[in-house]
């Protein structure tokens, strides 16, 4: 079976795929910051899924690489933000980026499930307020200029209700791909039912 690349949004780290890295023995998850790196580093065709900020690193590298990317999953991924959502992350990113690093970590773990925050601030205790909100703008500013050409899998938390939207648009988009919904989670649809997410991601990897 290929290498199966995951990687995290913004709020989690490695450990935000424990769920996933203890159902599929063959699984890698990278620090966001060193993906490039591993995923040049991987041998070619894997298959790849990111959620949120990494979902938008996923379908980058997938557009640009699509040779190396065997199945692509991406979940709470957009193709571009609407301008009215562009305006509103800014303003997100302007506030973030002036207020306490500590504030700012602990409104990025808020979503998780209680049991997995303790291991999401300490994985991403190095992210300071400057860092949030370059992150934000740069989820602002993303536009998929090529379309990965793969199999893939795009996915939403079923409560996510903004990105639920948006990833149906993106699947829409994408010239191979389908939407499916995750029953009864929210934006982190990989820690908030597990069970399901692992259940669809399987199913689409072993088509």
């Amino acid at each position: 079976m290929p290498p199966l690349l995951l990687l995290h949004g913004l709020g989690t780290g490695p450990g935000g795929w424990k769920p996933q890295l203890e159902a599929f023995p063959h699984a890698i998850a990278p620090r966001l910051e060193g993906a490039e790196e591993t995923l040049e580093g991987t041998v070619a065709p894997f298959d790849l899924c990111g959620l949120s900020l990494g979902a938008l690193v996923a379908l980058r590298y997938a557009g640009d690489h699509p040779d190396r990317v065997r199945r692509l999953v991406v979940c709470a991924g957009i193709a571009k933000l609407p301008w009215y959502f562009r305006g509103v992350q800014y303003g997100i990113a302007g506030v973030v980026r002036v207020l306490p690093a500590p504030r700012v970590r602990k409104g990025l773990v808020s979503g998780l499930p209680g049991e997995h925050r303790a291991t999401a601030l300490d994985e991403i205790a190095h992210v300071d307020s400057r860092r949030a909100s370059r992150a934000l703008r740069t989820a602002a500013r993303f536009k998929l200029e090529r379309l990965p050409p793969m199999p893939t899998l795009v996915l939403c938390g079923e409560r996510d209700r903004v990105n639920v939207r948006l990833s149906r648009q993106l699947a829409e988009t994408l010239p191979n791909a389908r939407f499916e919904a995750v029953p009864g989670a929210g934006h982190v649809a990989n820690l908030d039912n597990p069970a399901a997410f692992n259940r669809l991601l399987r199913d689409f990897l072993a088509d």
